[in-house]
């Protein structure tokens, strides 16, 4: 069976990689914009790669508890079924598999709502560990945050990625939670411009805690976005057996 990455840049939101009942090679994608425009929004869209199957928040940014229903509501994926492996004489039962793990993607004051909410997802996900042990749990994981503009929001409990319309505001974001790799615009731009347009915004990829706004790896908010999504997509299905995406596949 194939299990290359599909080619359609922009699938739907009801893909079965979001709904877990079909194809797992979609990594699960969660968007919460701010308070602007929707129409802002369709330039975060425009960046994601091919490989990714996203849901776009329609709860009030802010308010955690109102991200935390709909995400209750949206990616509470059911266990996969594997298929059943039958021989002429032996019949292996039918095993269930974890649901797919998601990266939520916030900008501005829907930072605020997914910093409590994930948090929030991910202890509920661990006491229902701990009380079901003998089956899969049915929270999803929270394989990454990606914060962007999300200044003076602190995150906890979650992987995350930072990414900043300026050196200060990255600078001053680390203490409240840094990711391993992390972005800032240089030269600094205007914050809607990291939503609207993030093709056109040039930056830096830079390592944790750095502080140096001349270091750093060269490229477009876009290509750092599709470079963290690409990294997450390998570490969730590898261990599905599933054949790693290039660099390449990555940017399409």
């Amino acid at each position: 069976m194939d299990t290359s990455p599909p080619a359609d840049p922009y699938p739907t939101e009801s893909s079965p990689a979001m709904n877990g009942t079909a194809s797992t090679h979609l990594l699960p994608v969660v968007i919460a914009p701010g308070f602007h425009n929707s129409a802002l929004t369709d330039g975060i869209v425009r960046s994601l790669p091919s490989f990714v199957s996203y849901k776009i928040v329609d709860a009030f940014a802010a308010s955690p508890p109102a991200m935390y229903d709909w995400l209750t509501a949206n990616v509470q994926t059911p266990t996969v079924p594997s298929p059943t492996v039958q021989t002429p004489t032996v019949q292996t039962p039918t095993v269930s598999e974890p649901p797919v793990p998601f990266v939520a993607i916030g900008f501005s004051a829907g930072v605020v709502g997914l910093a409590g909410a994930l948090a929030l997802w991910q202890q509920q996900r661990w006491i229902e560990k701990q009380q079901s042990s003998k089956t899969p749990v049915q929270k999803a994981a929270v394989a990454r945050f990606i914060a962007v503009d999300g200044w003076g929001v602190p995150v906890i409990g979650v992987p995350i990625t930072r990414m900043s319309h300026d050196h200060f505001t990255h600078v001053s974001s680390l203490p409240l939670g840094a990711g391993d790799v992390n972005f800032f615009a240089s030269p600094a731009v205007e914050h809607l411009d990291m939503w609207r347009e993030p093709d056109q915004v040039m930056g830096r990829e830079v390592k944790g805690w750095t502080l140096d706004s001349a270091t750093g790896v060269p490229m477009t908010a876009a290509e750092f976005l599709r470079r963290v999504l690409h990294a997450e997509w390998n570490r969730v299905f590898s261990w599905r057996n599933q054949p790693e995406i290039s660099p390449k596949s990555a940017r399409n």
